[in-house]
């Protein structure tokens, strides 16, 4: 059972430390705020992945992936507005 916990806290961890690269957040910051034993620059021997912390990394993973994905509708919506204001510019002849 602690393998187990122990292979999803890895994956979540991952996961969380990928999305705050894309997103430019600090990553030891995100970890810390779920559960300060999962900083490992805290030197905190102990690691807490009790059934709680998974799911607090679970909600962190969920709400990186919600602000990325409306960062990218930004995105996508300023290409749009782009797109068509160099249309709109473009002469007509």
């Amino acid at each position: 059972m602690n393998i187990m916990l122990s292979s999803k806290n890895f994956k979540k961890k991952s996961t969380v430390h990928d999305l705050c690269a894309v997103l430019g957040m600090d990553f030891l910051t995100t970890v810390t705020e779920v559960h300060p034993s999962l900083n490992d620059s805290t030197g905190v021997q102990s690691k807490s992945i009790s059934n709680e912390t998974l799911s607090r990394l679970a909600e962190t993973v969920l709400a990186l992936k919600e602000d990325k994905k409306q960062r990218l509708q930004k995105v996508a919506t300023l290409a749009l507005i782009l797109l068509i204001c160099d249309n709109e510019a473009e002469p007509k002849f």
